[in-house]
């Protein structure tokens, strides 16, 4: 939304763009044009809900790693395996974070599982040693008793070097049939859906 008022000149233009990006105290903002009451109002409302807007990306999981060397080929490229091995870490840290259950708790102390029955994998970019590593989990598919998840590893310029899809199984010990995803875990799923679908493409 612009101010066609307000655009006087490109400094107060230049301002503009340092609100909208949430950097610039509005209250200075609007004293040092000499806005109009309506026009500040029309400000305000536009940083507050750049200021939601950020604060439910920061609710999206995201999870950090580096490339060591031991992860790579004498040449410094990493293994093929790494890259699965890397999703498998974002994705047992996302369980603890977003359903709020570790994997050592779902076996060991409640009685069921959420073994992988079906993954793929996309090598996009190649990574070698040091490069810092960054990877979003977007849940696909929720399930009666699946998960359909799709790690992304990016690199500091935010490529995409790889994708990861995994589809992760509920089931119930000692017999592992499968099982309905349990309401309190799927209730915080659907939460963490809702705010990654509200972020506009591109953004995550």
């Amino acid at each position: 939304m612009t101010i066609r008022a307000g655009a006087r000149n490109r400094e107060m233009a230049r301002h503009w763009r340092l609100i909208m990006k949430g950097h610039f105290p509005i209250f200075q903002f609007w004293v040092a044009n000499n806005l109009k009451y309506d026009y500040f109002v029309v400000a305000l409302k536009l940083f507050i809900e750049l200021k939601r807007k950020d604060m439910e990306k920061s609710k999206l999981f995201k999870s950090f790693v580096t490339v060591k060397w031991g992860d790579c080929d004498p040449a410094g490229i990493i293994y093929t395996p790494k890259i699965l091995e890397y999703a498998m870490v974002a994705m047992e840290n996302w369980f603890k974070e977003v359903p709020g259950v570790s994997w050592y708790e779902l076996n060991m102390h409640l009685g069921m599982g959420s073994p992988i029955v079906r993954t793929e994998i996309d090598f996009l970019l190649i990574l070698k040693v040091d490069q810092e590593i960054s990877m979003n989990v977007e849940v696909q598919k929720l399930g009666n008793s699946s998960l359909t998840m799709l790690v992304t590893g990016n690199n500091a310029e935010e490529d995409a070097c790889f994708r990861v899809m995994l589809v992760f199984c509920f089931i119930k010990q000692p017999d592992y049939k499968p099982i309905p995803i349990p309401d309190n875990y799927r209730e915080k799923i659907e939460a963490y859906m809702e705010i990654w679908n509200s972020q506009p493409k591109g953004v995550i």
